[in-house]
């Protein structure tokens, strides 16, 4: 439990200054996750057994109740931070200027620190 709030909490560093400096950069990498993301869990999905060191790592940081089932937390994750920063992207035509920092970063922000800091597992 305290290296999954500490991975949220690091989370932030990685994620921030690489939307400060290079926010397309940033989109197209979450973006990648994303995909990532899902091919993994679908990889995991239809051939389990041949893959099996892949479906024990990732299942290690999910709940128990959701073995065996695609896994939607991870990729509700990596859209709450990604869907603001591409909001923005597409608003401002790619011109992330310093004033936009805050709205740039909340979902990094709201769901790093905020996954951090939360003290018991939502049930």
């Amino acid at each position: 439990m305290v290296s999954r709030k500490f991975f949220h909490f690091l989370g932030y560093f990685f994620f921030a200054p690489g939307i400060v400096y290079e926010p397309l950069f940033t989109l197209v990498l979450m973006n990648v996750s994303l995909v990532l993301t899902m091919l993994v869990d679908y990889i995991r999905l239809q051939w389990p057994r041949s893959l099996s060191v892949i479906g024990k790592y990732y299942t290690s940081f999910t709940p128990p109740n959701v073995h065996g089932k695609f896994v939607f937390a991870p990729l509700s994750l990596l859209g709450g931070c990604v869907l603001p920063l591409e909001f923005l992207w597409f608003v401002t035509s790619g011109r992330i200027t310093a004033k936009d920092f805050f709205f740039a970063t909340c979902g990094v922000s709201f769901l790093t620190l905020g996954d951090s800091f939360v003290t018991a597992p939502i049930t």
